[in-house]
């Protein structure tokens, strides 16, 4: 999606409005809110980040706290794109879970090597302030859940709840992992290392 960029004043300039892809926004925001966290990006930071002007940043997200919302369902979307991805049908269950495992660790590591999770590591310290990112952490974190309940029950997946708590536990757990500093090789090893046993093998 498109959308016309006002001027510092608000108005539109002369002329043709100057267009800003949505999703290319938010692909900056959310690197901003890794690196600095929620309370600690400011909108100044938020502008420098995106390239935006500051009245255009409020006109398409209102404030801070609807532009963390937008960037952390961005953010959901690329995650779902990796379980989609992993998860085709008629796959092997624990081929599925290796080879997602490994696309989210492979963002978790992204950047500057130890993002974590955009999700896990910093929705919770603003959650206790604001209702909607506790209610959308919520969701991210039971879609993924969900999600993984249902491949494992098609799979015919021993406990197939139980596994898919277990296995998304994995999932952040791995995420702090990377955050601290281990490195990648160490965490996907581990995580692939448990997969047999999540799923019963």
């Amino acid at each position: 999606m498109n959308v016309p960029e006002k001027d510092g004043s608000g108005r539109r300039g002369r002329g043709r409005p100057r267009a800003f892809d949505t999703d290319e926004t938010l692909d900056k925001a959310i690197e901003a809110f890794w690196d600095k966290g929620y309370d600690g990006a400011s909108i100044s930071d938020l502008v420098a980040a995106t390239g935006l002007q500051r009245a255009s940043l409020y006109a398409a997200f209102t404030d801070k706290e609807q532009l963390y919302l937008a960037a952390l369902a961005h953010y959901a979307a690329r995650v779902r794109a990796v379980f989609e991805g992993a998860f085709t049908p008629g796959r092997d269950v624990g081929a599925a879970l290796e080879d997602c495992l490994r696309g989210m660790i492979g963002i978790y590591a992204g950047g500057n090597g130890r993002r974590g999770c955009l999700v896990s590591c910093t929705a919770p310290a603003a959650a206790g302030d604001s209702a909607a990112i506790r209610d959308m952490l919520a969701e991210v974190l039971a879609e993924i859940e969900t999600s993984l309940a249902d491949a494992f029950r098609a799979a015919q997946v021993p406990e197939p709840g139980l596994s898919a708590a277990l296995a998304a536990a994995l999932v952040q757990g791995a995420a702090l992992r990377i955050r601290a500093g281990v490195p990648r090789a160490e965490v996907e090893a581990t995580a692939i290392a448990a997969v047999p046993r999540l799923l019963g093998r």
